[in-house]
């Protein structure tokens, strides 16, 4: 083969055609990726509208990787909005823009990353506001997907609130608010003490005072009816009215369902979410009377959020199927979960970190509740102790 003579003019000439194609083919390819790199991490924006007489509504969609929605909602200076996300994966979040701003153009007035997957605020001017919704940037990277329902409300001139920030004084009563799940009631004021229950939003508790402690304020909480005793940190307290009888529902009153169905020695789950991938917060037995405040399909599942017709008016969501209007009327099939027999399960949840527990058994002395129970599909025995001032004993196998 006749070797090619690259200073000959023509080869010369020649090169330099096949290299500025070559220039060319890698300008595009550069250009159409670039394209539809673009393309993929561009936000879809969709305007939200309420149904007509309603003052909120629920929206439900999906994202993979990069891609994020933008809802635009129309509200004026002064008015209350409430925006709570609920996710499949947890690395699912929302920014909150006030009018004129927008992601990467200015500073969003909310993080949910940092503040919580629920905003409860009044807003500080007219204009659409603009609701991203994403998945943070390590879950992209990895291409990860979530399905959500975004529950969005527009309403009057949000209340003044007098949040728990001194250490003095303080009301009678503090209101859990802000929290995306539940908020951590403790032993002590620390992160690292042990978790002794968990409060939802709304929940009323009585204030024992606050104190500074790791930097931040903590204060001390009890039941309203006596019981469990802990330390939560301030920024999710807010001040609240006594709770009363009177505010509570009646037994028979319309919006009262019972629970049903579920399998005798056995609980229903409270969580703190619909689905079963959120934390449990409480438990009901057969006959126990709720109120429900509303229902949602999650997945496949119809959930419902219910409020316990307690002091405390502790609320959680539960699974639809075992709530029956029908049955708000009949007699109590099975007694109720006592106080008592709920603290050691949550003592025992938390000793084993696992939440599928059930009620075996309990013995009451005046010395203590003695509550045994099950563990994991087997129902591995363990053994803790209640005392009428909400506390327990730290739970023990009785396989060991």
């Amino acid at each position: 083969m006749e070797p090619i003579d690259c200073s000959a003019p023509e080869r010369k000439a020649q090169l330099g055609v096949i290299k500025m194609k070559l220039i060319q083919l890698i300008a595009c390819a550069v250009t159409l990726a670039c394209v539809q790199m673009a393309a993929a991490q561009q936000a879809n924006v969709e305007r939200v509208q309420f149904p007509a007489g309603q003052s909120g509504t629920t929206v439900s969609a999906s994202l993979k990787g990069y891609e994020s929605i933008e809802y635009l909602l129309g509200a004026r200076a002064g008015q209350r909005m409430v925006v709570e996300l609920f996710p499949s994966n947890p690395s699912t979040y929302f920014n909150i823009f006030a009018p004129g701003d927008r992601p990467g153009e200015g500073a969003a007035m909310y993080i949910a990353a940092t503040n919580g997957l629920r905003f409860d605020g009044a807003l500080p001017s007219n204009g659409d506001y603009r609701i991203q919704v994403f998945i943070n940037r390590n879950a992209a990277r990895r291409n990860e997907s979530t399905n959500y329902t975004l529950n969005l409300s527009i309403g009057g001139a949000a209340p003044r609130q007098d949040y728990a920030d001194g250490l003095s004084g303080g009301p009678d009563f503090w209101e859990v608010f802000g929290v995306s799940q539940s908020l951590n009631v403790r032993a002590a004021p620390s992160t690292n003490a042990q978790v002794v229950m968990g409060l939802l939003n709304g929940t009323v508790v009585r204030n024992l005072g606050c104190r500074r402690s790791e930097g931040r304020v903590w204060c001390q909480v009890s039941q309203v009816g006596g019981g469990v005793t802990g330390w939560a940190v301030s920024q999710y307290l807010r001040e609240a009215a006594a709770p009363s009888a009177s505010t509570r529902p009646a037994a028979n009153s319309a919006d009262v369902m019972r629970v049903i169905g579920v399998p005798s020695g056995d609980v229903l789950n409270v969580r703190s979410g619909p689905g079963t991938g959120n934390p449990i917060v409480g438990a009901l037995a057969n006959g126990n009377p709720v109120r429900v405040i509303g229902c949602q399909r999650f997945g496949n599942t119809r959930w419902c959020e219910i409020e316990m017709i307690t002091d405390m008016r502790e609320r959680g969501w539960v699974a639809g199927r075992y709530l029956s209007a029908a049955a708000a009327s009949a007699p109590t099939p099975t007694r109720n979960v006592s106080a008592a027999e709920q603290a050691c399960m949550r003592a025992v949840i938390v000793e084993t970190n696992n939440p599928d527990v059930v009620l075996l058994s309990s013995s009451f002395s005046q010395a203590g509740t003695e509550v045994m129970v099950g563990v994991g599909p087997q129902r591995a025995p363990w053994q803790c102790i209640a005392y009428s001032d909400g506390s327990t004993t730290r739970p023990m196998s009785m396989r060991n």
